[in-house]
């Protein structure tokens, strides 16, 4: 094999690897973002929840003051 060919060969290897190392390492981050996003998507609709849970006590405060001031009324 003359010189060439062998430096094309070697040269076509070590892009071939270089790919397969970048790919590798970038599907690996895009990983781990997806696994954050989600982690931040999970907390987020904890928080939903946990604020129509809140919506709803107060609801029911108002209700229960609104009875109260009826029966101040009634009594005064």
């Amino acid at each position: 094999m003359s010189d060439t060919v062998i430096q094309a060969l070697i040269t076509s290897g070590a892009v071939i690897i270089t790919g397969v190392i970048t790919g590798f390492i970038t599907g690996s981050k895009v990983v781990y973002r997806i696994d954050q996003l989600e982690k931040k998507v999970e907390k987020h609709n904890n928080l939903v929840g946990r604020v129509i849970i809140v919506e709803e006590s107060c609801k029911d405060m108002k209700e229960d003051i609104c009875r109260i001031e009826k029966l101040k009324e009634r009594r005064a």
